[in-house]
């Protein structure tokens, strides 16, 4: 029976080889040899060496990305889990998942506003207005105001409102700030919307 664990792949390939199950070893077989796999896999982040975590000094700890423990995984039954560990070795590791404050906005955001998933969205723009880099003081993203008000709107104006050096607010009191900016920008673009129309 061929065995799947990579730890052991040179030394099954020369087991076959005196078993004379093959004829030779494989070409790969000295590359194995001096480069095996990694008995400790890596299993935790280091938060400095990803260049995208807020420095863990600052008061406001709600905007700082952080590794959940555990695998997250949920089962239907007993009988689903035991046949998923039965084809899956002991030896792999999951990697732990990398959870940011702006993944749980977005969660929180689209539970309380699930059509704003389905209303048509911009995916290209016909100006060079998308690679500015926006200042999300306001909910209209700096001075040259987006185009679409979307939900990202909110998640990038809450994080700001997070974030910011002076006075910066927690993430109830941001997100329901910001919230409240975008339906008032939402009112704005409907009505200029009807004008435009009316007009033509």
């Amino acid at each position: 029976r061929l065995q799947l664990n990579p730890f052991a792949l040179a030394q099954n390939a020369e087991n076959f080889a005196e078993a004379g199950r093959t004829k030779a070893l494989p070409k790969w077989y000295p590359a194995a040899q001096l480069f095996p796999p990694h008995l400790l896999p890596l299993r935790t982040v280091i938060p400095s060496e990803t260049g995208q975590y807020v420095d863990p000094t600052k008061k406001n700890t709600d905007c700082t990305a952080f590794v959940l423990d555990g695998r997250r995984r949920r089962w239907s039954d007993k009988k689903t889990a035991k046949s998923y560990w039965r084809n899956h070795p002991q030896y792999v590791h999951f990697p732990k998942v990398i959870e940011y404050p702006e993944d749980d906005l977005r969660r929180r955001f689209y539970k309380y506003h699930p059509f704003e998933l389905k209303r048509p969205i911009h995916l290209m723009e016909k100006d060079d207005t998308s690679n500015v880099e926006r200042d999300w003081s306001t909910i209209w993203g700096g001075n040259i105001p987006v185009k679409q008000m979307t939900g990202e709107c909110v998640i990038k104006h809450t994080m700001y409102l997070m974030t910011r050096k002076v006075t910066p607010l927690d993430t109830e009191t941001a997100y329901q700030t910001a919230l409240q900016a975008f339906y008032q920008a939402q009112r704005e673009q409907e009505y200029a919307q009807l004008q435009r129309r009316k007009e033509a």
